[in-house]
């Protein structure tokens, strides 16, 4: 079930880690993420004044490990293709109030449509959802503050396969 009429891919591009890469492969949809996104081993994110946040070497981890940097367009598309090649129906135009545990089941209460019975519910509602889930309704207070993003041209001799961020603070 989803909320808007048509479902689209919003927001700018995000970097999916190898948990979910390893996620993507399972269920059928990490070939077309591949082939669209871009192989990172490296996440080098540093404050405005060069201290180091995080410096996160993947082939450290393991040598066939790395990140993927992939448009929400991509990922998109890879997930509706596994999801509906797998048999899954999308509704779109309807609003979840209320998910709750049964004892072999999930109910699943829509404003549009009413109850249905599902043998799971994924609630990807973001954070600022409203949903009542087993009877609690949680509602995560919007932060303060946004984020700033851009994307420039590189000189030819720039490591690639390095995400390189530089953050100015969480106002």
């Amino acid at each position: 079930f989803e909320r808007v009429p048509v479902p689209e891919p919003v927001g700018a591009g995000l970097l999916l880690q190898p948990p979910a890469l390893s996620v993507l492969g399972q269920i059928g949809a990490s070939a077309s993420a591949l082939t669209t996104g871009a192989r990172i081993t490296r996440l080098d994110s540093r404050s405005q004044r060069g201290r180091t946040l995080i410096d996160l070497d993947y082939r450290r981890l393991g040598p066939t490990l790395f990140g993927l940097g992939i448009s929400r367009p991509a990922i998109w598309s890879a997930l509706l293709t596994a999801a509906e090649t797998a048999g899954v129906r999308a509704a779109a135009g309807a609003e979840v109030t209320r998910v709750a545990n049964q004892s072999d089941s999930v109910l699943i209460e829509t404003r549009e449509t009413g109850a249905h019975t599902a043998d799971l519910a994924i609630v990807a509602a973001g954070t600022h959802m409203s949903i009542a889930i087993d009877g609690i309704r949680r509602q995560a207070k919007p932060y303060p503050w946004g984020c700033l993003w851009t994307q420039v041209s590189l000189p030819e001799d720039w490591p690639g396969d390095v995400l390189q961020q530089r953050c100015a603070g969480t106002r």
